[in-house]
């Protein structure tokens, strides 16, 4: 498994995010702090699910991306007048590509790492500490990858995936599995919910599906996107790939395997993060959120204030990462501003910066989950 980090607020340099914390992004790459995870009555099989879902080495490769420039800057989206006395004037947000910065060592001895930290500002970040479960220790396989204006990274593993890969790049057609350089199954889970966002785009058009929709990097560029259309797409992503794992099991006469699906898009606008296991009785990876006025405090720790309801929404920032920004040292203040996600969940940020908190609309085959249970936690599964 891995860990991963966002945030979206204004404009702060990325070294606020990936190292200043007492618990950054850089530190969770050896050292873990996952409260409430593990609940009162919880027995050995919960401890070492929670334990297996949440590796504590995650030194496989380290990646960040960012925006530069305004995000939140908007511009006429008609200013020439062309489409009429309706057109003119409607505030149209900025499309920027985003910046990625990847390596194979280790994020706290990468000097490229703490250089682009400190000098660099965004307002959308993304990082993420990789521990392989497909493909080769590799640049080419760390997290996050882009595609025109999104951004994508994933902790977790696809179940039977070497069998599964064939049906994934099956359904998304030969023009976006064309597209796919590594070997991983996180960037294969891109490519998916990129094709499930072009069939979302063509029907939203009207356009006859006689062949499988798709979009270049230039075209996902100028693509104009919300926090719902990319929800709806990361959950039929979700879907199709416990869909296709099921499918294979029962192929080959096997029982039931489960997959962690922590993903996380964004368009550097909207955010989405999903925390999932298909199952209802072993937890997926850690996921937390943190809303509201952020301020850094003297020792680098972040503060979350709830914000007036009048005032400038832009103000706010959100935090989605595998762990808190913080340690257990810290003071309670601190520690209630995080909030785990309830297992398969999405958490949501729009272009006004509301967090909203939605469920994955799924059924599990509650007995299989049982005997998985039951008969794998030997294998720690």
């Amino acid at each position: 498994m891995c860990r991963w980090v966002i945030y979206r607020g204004p404009r702060v340099p990325l070294e606020d995010i990936l190292v200043k914390p007492s618990h950054s992004s850089i530190t969770m790459a050896t050292e873990h702090y996952i409260p409430n995870v593990i609940s009162e009555g919880s027995d050995i099989v919960d401890l070492l699910h929670v334990t297996r879902r949440n590796i504590c080495v995650n030194l496989d490769g380290f990646g960040m991306g960012w925006y530069a420039g305004d995000l939140d800057e908007t511009t006429e989206s008609d200013p020439a007048g062309e489409g009429g006395a309706e057109a003119r004037g409607k505030a149209k947000t900025q499309h920027v590509k985003p910046l990625i910065y990847k390596t194979i060592k280790a994020p706290k001895d990468d000097e490229e790492v703490h250089r682009i930290a400190k000098e660099e500002e965004s307002g959308c970040i993304f990082a993420h500490n990789r521990a392989s479960s497909a493909g080769a220790k590799d640049v080419i396989n760390c997290h996050p990858w882009s595609y025109g204006r999104f951004m994508w990274m994933h902790n977790g593993t696809i179940a039977r995936f070497s069998a599964v890969r064939a049906a994934m790049l099956d359904e998304m057609g030969p023009q976006f599995a064309d597209q796919i350089q590594g070997k991983t199954d996180s960037e294969c889970a891109f490519f998916l919910f990129l094709h499930f966002l072009a069939v979302a785009l063509a029907h939203g058009k009207g356009q006859a599906e006689e062949e499988k929709p798709f979009f270049d990097a230039e075209a996902a560029l100028k693509i104009d996107t919300t926090a719902t259309l990319l929800a709806d797409c990361m959950e039929k992503t979700i879907k199709k790939v416990v869909k296709l794992v099921d499918s294979v099991c029962d192929e080959e006469c096997r029982k039931r395997e489960l997959s962690s699906l922590n993903f996380a898009v964004t368009d550097g606008v909207n955010v989405v993060g999903s925390r999932f296991r298909d199952s209802k009785m072993e937890p997926p990876p850690s996921l937390y959120y943190a809303h509201g006025m952020m301020c850094q405090q003297p020792d680098g720790s972040l503060d979350f204030v709830e914000s007036d309801s009048d005032g400038d929404k832009l103000t706010r920032a959100a935090i989605i990462s595998s762990e808190p920004l913080i340690n257990n040292d810290a003071s309670m203040d601190l520690q209630v501003d995080w909030h785990l996600i309830s297992a398969n969940h999405l958490a949501i940020i729009d272009e006004n910066r509301d967090l909203t908190v939605r469920p994955i609309s799924i059924e599990f085959d509650v007995a299989a989950d049982k005997f998985v249970r039951r008969i794998k936690w030997r294998a720690f599964a």
